[in-house]
């Protein structure tokens, strides 16, 4: 135990009754142990308890289980906050958990003994004609909003022209998002303590458009260039809203990033288990 005083952790569920048993023994295994357990407001009432909303929630480390898209979803909420996440993974392919259910009590005793560390990530920042949406941890993607129906999209980057294309769409990536929808478009595999934008042409019409990562400090400008065509805007999965004609999308990396607690299983040997087996 951590003799520097009560460690406070935080617990947010994905509302799987397999997942939301394991809640409720967990919270009595935790305070077996001396940690104080705060519970996301929704978690809390999925199993009948008291809970706070995750902007208040005040604590040291804040557990996540479930798949990747529970983990998506902590960090939207957290926006930035440092509040370092440790993701248990409940869900089929897990690449942002570190931990599985069965290796979470030897990771909880490494953090209460500090013999942990913290991973901070990059995200990514969009504005649509002045407008900011909510970061990206994985990527933003603009994307044809008829199935099929091809579209043409000018791309600026730096401040300079670079092309237009036709496709699907085009997705830009954190380097922690180039495992996900990028890497599935064709894009290449990204340090996720590398500082970028990975940008991925979805199906182009002209194969030579290929994959690129740009430094940190370059903004992309994308714009839809068919007339009665709209693009959809989908962050992390989510749909935001629909991009017009010639209306800008503004995307960089954004000033906030988000905290992943780490135990020691590194980037490659998650590449190695999951992707290359």
């Amino acid at each position: 135990m951590d003799k520097r005083g009560k460690k406070r952790i935080g617990l947010f569920s994905m509302r799987d009754e397999r997942v939301l048993n394991y809640c409720s023994s967990l919270i009595e295994d935790l305070s077996e142990i001396g940690v104080e357990v705060v519970l996301e407001e929704r978690t809390a009432e999925a199993i009948g308890m008291e809970g706070k909303p995750m902007s208040e929630m005040e604590v040291d480390l804040l557990l996540v289980l479930g798949g990747d898209g529970t983990i998506l979803r902590a960090h939207r909420e957290l926006d930035g906050r440092e509040i370092p996440v440790l993701g248990v993974n409940f869900g089929k392919m897990g690449f942002l958990a570190e931990v599985g259910p069965e290796e979470l009590m030897d990771s909880l005793e490494k953090f209460l003994s500090g013999d942990t560390w913290v991973d901070r990530r990059s995200k990514v920042k969009t504005q649509v004609e002045g407008k900011r949406f909510p970061d990206a941890l994985n990527e933003v993607v603009l994307i044809t909003e008829k199935p099929a129906k091809i579209m043409k999209f000018s791309l600026e980057i730096g401040g300079e022209y670079f092309c237009e294309f036709y496709g699907d769409g085009i997705i830009v990536s954190s380097p922690t998002g180039s495992t996900a929808y990028s890497l599935s478009a064709g894009g290449p595999l990204v340090d996720p303590r590398s500082r970028g934008l990975v940008i991925t042409p979805i199906s182009p019409f002209k194969p030579i458009l290929r994959p690129m990562f740009v430094p940190e400090e370059i903004e992309v400008v994308i714009r839809p260039k068919l007339k009665r065509k709209r693009a959809l805007l989908v962050i992390d999965g989510i749909e935001e809203g629909k991009i017009e004609e010639g209306e800008e999308s503004r995307v960089s990396v954004s000033e906030k990033q988000a905290y992943f607690l780490r135990t020691g299983r590194s980037f490659y040997r998650k590449v190695r288990e999951m992707l290359l087996k």
